[in-house]
């Protein structure tokens, strides 16, 4: 039973690929036989898919209905199929809003693999009815004939002759998964918040690394992105909720905070210092279930997220109870059971996971470097955003901003990520609800470790980010 359900899990995303994607499309359309598909009406889908991308060099998209409707009208198909093929359209109809935001490198990846593996079990029966007969000569032509499945996605390629790896490496998948309104903002960050970055959070403690994942979060949430958020020790499942929860209702956790609360709207510099404008803002209730409640449904229905569609998932785990190898597993049962494929992932924090399967005999040192290996893997082999906050060393207590050297345990973090980004703030800034941002590594970008983001923030509403400047 899971089988067959796996089974037209995977179907079924090729399908709704092949309608809405013209990047999956273009990259499946040499590769894909639709008779290895097991189940008629996604063959007769697919079908229609690779036609009208063979004659139109689009995907079908919105087409696709009127494809259907001249079938129906002169197929002569049993009424089973036909309403199989049908409630194919349906679901197509209701992912067709979310199709933008397709992972689908990882998409092509699952794909090749499923494809492959039928097209393996077809040559194993093949061989099985020759070698029984006795037909040596059969068996060895059928094998002679195979030819494995692969995709540009695949390790080895040419870069002179394959034209779709160059295609693949441009995509819209490609681009940021998290964008910035804030100009300053989007100067900073550039690409860094693409598929299969690794980004860490440098910070000491109680800095508000926690705070600055959510952030994060939401913003791709409101983008429409797919978020799993991993607490691993940091905090409580009813910590990290009212955290949340704080952050949809815009309502302070605390009876002391109620009233006003001075929420930064703008900064600007005053004789080389940045100060910020202030706004306020009337608080006489503090967050709660029923506001935190009516706070979710707003924040999906203002961006048209369906409450029973999988978006946002949180697994909250004790200090040292889960290591990424766990973290990959609950991944896959998530996609398996409910069809979600995250395109962030966040892991609070990288330190505190358990080490790794096989790592027990490891220095300390060295089982942390296995854990940032796996972390960067994960971004690679999931194509999606991992982001990983880790604590900072004990110089920068006292120190205006990180550097290179405030790493903690093993300078190999700064290897594996993409790119480190750092939490700086002094007392007089928290006084005045400014944070500054630099990056102290970043792979595919020009920087400065000097060069800063401010921030204003009010966390007392969950807000760590209201505002930018450079």
């Amino acid at each position: 039973m899971k089988r067959e359900k796996v089974t037209s899990q995977i179907e079924q995303q090729i399908v709704v690929g092949l309608v809405v994607s013209v990047e999956f499309l273009s990259q499946m359309a040499p590769i894909l036989d639709v008779n290895l598909l097991q189940s008629k009406h996604f063959q007769i889908v697919a079908k229609w898919a690779l036609d009208y991308f063979g004659k139109y060099e689009k995907a079908p998209q919105e087409n696709i209905e009127g494809i259907y409707h001249a079938w129906v009208s002169g197929a002569k198909a049993e009424d089973d199929l036909i309403d199989s093929v049908h409630e194919v359209l349906e679901n197509l109809s209701e992912s067709f809003l979310s199709a933008p935001n397709l992972n689908i490198p990882y998409l092509l990846d699952s794909a090749s693999k499923y494809l492959s593996n039928r097209k393996l079990e077809a040559l194993k029966d093949v061989l099985e009815y020759h070698l029984e007969s006795e037909n040596l000569e059969a068996a060895e032509a059928a094998l002679a004939e195979y030819h494995p499945i692969s995709s540009n996605k695949d390790s080895d390629i040419d870069p002179f002759n394959c034209m779709e790896a160059w295609d693949a490496a441009y995509a819209d998948s490609q681009a940021s998964l998290i964008e910035w309104k804030e100009p300053d903002a989007r100067s900073f960050f550039g690409n860094a918040f693409s598929r299969d970055a690794l980004i860490a959070i440098l910070a000491p403690e109680k800095r508000g690394k926690t705070w600055f994942c959510l952030e994060f979060a939401f913003r791709a949430l409101s983008q429409r992105k797919k978020v799993a958020l991993f607490e691993v020790g940091d905090m409580s499942t009813s910590q990290i909720m009212r955290r949340i929860g704080v952050r949809l209702s815009k309502r302070p956790s605390y009876k002391k905070d109620l009233g006003i609360i001075k929420v930064p709207r703008r900064l600007f510099r005053v004789d080389g210092k940045v100060e910020t404008e202030m706004k306020d803002v009337s608080c006489d209730c503090t967050a709660n279930s029923n506001s935190s409640k009516k706070a979710v449904d707003m924040f999906l229905r203002a961006n048209g997220i369906k409450p029973k569609e999988p978006f946002f998932k949180l697994s909250v785990h004790p200090n040292s109870s889960v290591s990424m190898h766990d973290i990959s597993a609950i991944l896959k049962k998530w996609e398996l059971y409910e069809g979600f494929v995250a395109d962030v992932v966040i892991i609070d924090y990288a330190d505190i996971l358990a080490p790794e399967p096989g790592t027990g005999h490891f220095t300390t040192r060295d089982q942390v470097n296995s854990t940032w290996k796996a972390l960067r893997r994960m971004s690679q082999e999931k194509h999606c955003l991992v982001i990983a906050p880790t604590q900072a060393d004990a110089a920068s207590y006292n120190q205006p901003l990180l550097d290179l050297k405030n790493f903690s345990e093993d300078k190999r973090k700064l290897s594996h990520v993409t790119g480190m980004l750092g939490l700086n703030q002094i007392p007089v800034e928290r006084e005045k609800g400014i944070m500054r941002l630099n990056w102290i590594v970043l792979r595919e970008d020009s920087f400065s470790v000097d060069k800063c983001l401010h921030v204003g923030q009010c966390l007392k509403l969950g807000r760590p980010f209201t505002c930018s400047m450079l």
